[in-house]
Parts: structure tokens; sequence; C-alpha cells
């Protein structure tokens, strides 16, 4: 296993993600990069990271997502539960942001569910290590 600290980022294909995914590598992370669609494997080839393609809403997306990180580089140290617009939002392209309309979505939304999903799964990458 390398001394190299290992770092998950969802929603990691464009916008904030891939702006935590280039931060964590300028500072000498691996990465394992996660989206929905194929943009998160053009980041992570830019950066030498590993990309997979899958939504933090779909449990097994995410449990991919952790094996991938864990065969490739046997550990997992900070995860970015980074997530993008969920379906139903106040602004269907992601552009622009309206609080009070997002306040009502979030208890329902992919966003919040997704971010549960994902820290659930990662952290049971921390049981197998016995933490």
């Amino acid at each position: 296993m390398s001394s190299q600290s290992v770092a998950i980022v969802t929603a990691a294909g464009g916008g904030i993600g891939a702006a935590c995914a280039r931060a964590l590598a300028a500072r000498g992370h691996a990465l394992v990069l996660m989206s929905r669609g194929d943009s998160a494997a053009t980041v992570a080839e830019a950066l030498g990271a590993t990309a997979v393609q899958g939504s933090v809403t779909e449990t097994a997306d995410l449990e991919r997502l952790v094996a991938t990180a864990m065969e490739t580089h046997g550990r997992i140290d900070a995860v970015v539960n980074n997530t993008g617009h969920a379906t139903g939002s106040s602004s269907p392209t992601g552009r622009s942001f309206d609080a009070d309309a997002e306040r009502a979505i979030c208890s329902t939304s992919a966003t919040t569910t997704g971010t549960r999903r994902s820290t659930f799964t990662c952290s049971t990458s921390y049981a197998w290590r016995g933490w």
C-alpha cells in the first residue's frame, strides 16, 4: 500500500467537483473520481487519476467506487462528497440558484440521499481496515 493519501471525489466531471479534484491532485493526493457521465474520465485523464462512471443515488455505483479505490490504492483517506443539482431542483441547468426552492427540495432530494449513501458506503471501507 502506498503512503500517498487517496481521495474520492463525487460529481467530479466539472464545476466544484473538478476544482476539488484539481486542488487535491496539486497537493499530491491520488484520486478516484466519479460522475454520472463520462466527464470524470476526462478530468481523471488530465490528473493521472482513476474514474468511475456512476451516481451517488445508486448504492451499487458507490460500492463500485469504493471497491475501485481500495483495489487500486488500498486505502481511502478523504471523501469529497460533492453532488450536482438533483432532479427537480430550482435550476434544471444548474446555472442558477434559488435558495428557498433548494431548501424545500433538499429534505428529499437525490443530493441529500446521495450524500448519505456516499458517506455510509465509504465508511464501510474504514471498517474493512479495522477503524
